[in-house]
């Protein structure tokens, strides 16, 4: 609203001024008043493009379902710790794990199974990793 005060007090200074001239140069004038009075406007536009880019930089999560093994990896070793730890099946092309994300590197991913161990396997015999829940 603030900006619509300052665009409302510039008009009618602007047409004010243009009452006052009632000259030959008029054209002049308005010519010279054109940018005064889009200069609000472009503050608005500013404001407004803020605005769409910061509701823009709340931008969706790809869904798991299109990610990558890497996009996989960082999103589960990301999992908000306030939340409980998603159990995943990670695949082999020999064998398949259930159990949860505790440790990614570059080399080795470590996995909590549900018997309180865990399993490091190298990263690139990893194929794929499937959420299959939340516990509740």
């Amino acid at each position: 609203s603030f900006a619509k005060e300052e665009m409302n007090k510039t008009l009618s200074v602007a047409k004010e001024e243009m009452n006052k001239t009632h000259s030959v140069a008029k054209e002049d004038q308005i010519m010279e008043e054109e940018p005064k009075l889009e200069q609000p406007e472009s503050q608005t536009t500013v404001i407004q493009k803020q605005k769409r880019e910061s509701r823009s930089s709340l931008k969706k999560v790809k869904p798991f379902k299109e990610m990558d093994l890497n996009e996989r990896l960082n999103y589960l070793i990301n999992f908000p710790k306030v939340l409980s730890p998603v159990t995943c099946v990670f695949s082999t092309e020999k064998r398949k794990v259930q159990g949860y994300l505790t440790e990614y590197t570059d080399q080795f991913v470590t996995i909590s199974l549900k018997n309180q161990t865990s399993e490091t396997i190298p990263l690139e015999q990893l194929t794929n990793v499937m959420m299959i829940g939340i516990k509740r």
